[in-house]
């Protein structure tokens, strides 16, 4: 198996560039001539929309490698803390994307064959992943299901 690399470590240093423009824009209209209702209405809209849109996607660095025969994804943050999946590729049966808030939150789930039958992955964010990365890395996932003989699995 071949080395392959998906990542989203450029969407997510522009999310979080124009997160910070939006609250810098709304600390701006603090110091501005402008009367003091607009001014906190300015500020305090722009964390509203800043919160909104963050709690809608749920940014996250999310990236996918396959390397020596193991699958690896590893993201910024679960529950505080980094997380990390290591899986033997020979052992995927299955995977889903799961899509929610018109769109805007994507989550994968892997299944894996076990003696005791399929296990599914916690949820793995990958939001702001593009359509392209989107693609490549469903391309690598149905190659290796289908060499493992679940391609005609339904999980």
């Amino acid at each position: 198996m071949n080395r392959s690399s998906v990542h989203n470590i450029r969407q997510v240093l522009l999310f979080r560039g124009v997160a910070f423009g939006i609250v810098g824009l709304g600390t701006l209209a603090l110091f501005s001539d402008i009367d003091e209702i607009t001014r906190m209405a300015l500020f305090i809209g722009s964390l509203v929309v800043l919160i909104s849109f963050w709690l809608m996607v749920q940014p996250g660095y999310l990236a996918f490698e396959t390397a020596q025969g193991k699958i690896l994804i590893s993201t910024d943050k679960e529950d505080k803390s980094e997380f990390f999946l290591i899986m033997p590729a020979n052992e995927l049966a299955g995977y889903e994307i799961e899509k929610s808030h018109a769109g805007l939150r994507r989550k994968l789930f892997l299944y894996r064959k076990t003696p005791k039958g399929f296990m599914k992955s916690k949820a793995i964010p990958m939001s702001l992943f593009t359509a392209h990365q989107t693609l490549q890395m469903c391309a690598q996932l149905d190659a290796m299901v289908a060499a493992n003989g679940f391609g005609h699995l339904k999980l």
